[in-house]
């Protein structure tokens, strides 16, 4: 599933490796239009688009130039390797530097060799080129044909497929196509300034980070629970003969881009519909599909909703799920140093704790570990702590206490 609000939120969602956005690849036939509405959505949000053409690129436009030095090594004249910054990096740190947001469009990466779609391994989730680290600001599109359909095409690897999302574009209906001609092939609108485009990206990423906490903790929670439960579909990579090993499927570096995906939607208002496309082009329809089974049975209550007070919630010996979902969504929550109210939940955390314990203390365990590591003891802590110290200690949790 492609649309508009998917691909934006993918762009606006905290990502890996503590950098913003997270990477998509529209997959769709030729002509449709894949990099034009890919630029449009960035555009829409003060960012500046670099298009590269994977069809022209070598590994050295991925990792830069090596260039020989000498220097000094343990006494010794000797000649290293430096990688030159390419010029599209050089490009997007100055737009950072100027306050930007900046995607780095690659089109036509079916195109790119097994020794290219290497060189951008790192690229992708590290923002690594070279011995150069991109700003966190600089973020990642890809788009394509199938291979079938590419001039040279290769599949993608196994290691690369899973460093993104993947979505399917099917093109614009001949509704939005005509419109988009009478306005002489374009969007309509004016084309906005430096100043401009830097003010709507601040409020943009302003907002989503607002709201990232608790959505990134009410995912996070469900999320990690599910998996907990069925440890057997965290790490499910096809054979490398399998088609759908150049596709989306789990492991636990796209789980973690699946649960920050979920958040994102969460915090910029995306239809269920919507979020659920998002996480399954991370791992996969099949597996999403069950994870969504598992997260229709639960009821759970708004995170910032139970610690402060505003809803009650009891835990029920015939619904451990649910109870390890909310545990873990309030210590996510609680956990994070950008938690509002962080002491006041702390403490309204240790309370649940304790009467969690009484009945289930395994699923206490894990939120008393991370009050404790943040150093979240107060008076309620104190108690609890004191009255799940052979716990802990069984556990080997309280090396830090």
């Amino acid at each position: 599933m492609f649309s508009h609000k998917i691909i934006e939120t993918a762009l606006l969602a905290e990502g890996l490796n503590d950098r913003e956005g997270l990477p998509i690849l529209t997959m769709g036939v030729p002509g449709v239009g894949k990099t034009g509405i890919l630029r449009q959505i960035g555009e829409s949000l003060g960012m500046v688009v670099i298009t590269l053409s994977a069809a022209l690129m070598q590994p050295s436009d991925f990792l830069g130039l090596p260039i020989p030095e000498r220097t000094k090594l343990m006494g010794q004249d000797v000649m290293i390797t430096r990688f030159a910054v390419p010029d599209w990096a050089v490009e997007a740190a100055r737009a950072v530097e100027a306050g930007m947001g900046v995607i780095i469009l690659i089109n036509e990466v079916t195109t790119c060799t097994p020794a290219t779609q290497g060189a951008l391994l790192r690229v992708v989730n590290e923002g690594v080129v070279g011995g150069f680290h991109l700003p966190p600001g600089v973020r990642f599109l890809l788009d394509a044909n199938p291979p079938e359909m590419a001039s040279g095409g290769y599949d993608l690897t196994p290691a690369l497929a899973n460093r993104f999302g993947h979505t399917n574009f099917a093109g614009a209906s001949a509704r939005q196509w005509s419109a988009y001609m009478i306005a002489g092939g374009s969007s309509g609108q004016p084309k906005p300034s430096t100043e401009e485009m830097a003010e709507r990206y601040a409020t943009e990423t302003t907002r989503m980070r607002k709201a990232w906490p608790e959505a990134y903790a009410q995912s996070a929670g469900v999320v990690t629970a599910f998996i907990e439960n069925r440890t057997e579909l965290l790490n499910r990579m096809p054979k490398a003969t399998d088609p759908s090993a150049a596709g989306a499927w789990p492991s636990a570096r796209s789980w973690e881009m699946a649960i920050r995906a979920q958040a994102a939607g969460y915090a910029n208002g995306c239809s269920p519909a919507q979020i659920d496309a998002l996480m399954a082009s991370f791992v996969g329809s099949k597996v999403h599909g069950e994870y969504v089974a598992y997260r229709n049975r639960l009821d759970l209550p708004k995170t910032t909703d139970l610690l402060d007070g505003k809803v009650t919630w009891k835990h029920r010996k015939d619904r451990p799920d649910i109870t390890q979902a909310v545990m873990r969504s309030c210590a996510t929550l609680v956990g994070s140093d950008d938690c509002p109210n962080r002491d006041a939940r702390g403490q309204a955390l240790w309370r649940l704790i304790g009467e969690v314990s009484k009945t289930a203390g395994d699923a206490a365990l894990h939120p008393a570990k991370v009050l404790i590591d943040r150093g979240l003891i107060g008076v309620h802590g104190a108690t609890q702590v004191g009255a799940l110290r052979p716990m802990l200690e069984a556990a080997g949790l309280m090396n830090l206490y």
